[in-house]
């Protein structure tokens, strides 16, 4: 299945991420500066989906505050960021896994703020 040219232009930004600073600076944000600069574009700043990325890029989006989610094994969650999971594309070479626990963190505060 072929992503539109509009989808895999954000699906590659969503990777980059909007701030092209230098490398080197693994660990310098937080989990929510992670979370906004890679993650929102397509799980929402709520962490319960974008509807419209959704409808573009022909998917539905887990609610990343579900309890149901939330509660898996870390390992797992982990395992979904490094490596990609659906149409989410990996971030094991753009994130280190101490981002990736940030980001995890993040989530964690944000579902507990959205009960």
């Amino acid at each position: 299945m072929r992503l539109s040219v509009f989808a895999t232009v954000v699906v590659l930004f969503c990777m980059v991420g909007s701030d092209l600073s230098a490398p080197g600076r693994a660990g310098a944000d937080s989990g929510q500066e992670i979370y906004q600069k890679r993650c929102q574009a397509c799980h929402g700043p709520d962490g319960k989906g974008n509807p419209k990325m959704a409808e573009t890029l022909k998917t539905q989006m887990q609610d990343l505050t579900d309890p149901a989610v939330l509660g898996k094994p870390e390992e797992e969650l982990l395992k979904a960021v490094a490596d990609g999971k659906g149409k989410m594309p990996p971030f094991q070479k753009v994130l280190s896994v101490q981002d990736q626990r940030a980001v995890l963190g993040f989530l964690k505060q944000l579902a507990t703020g959205a009960r």
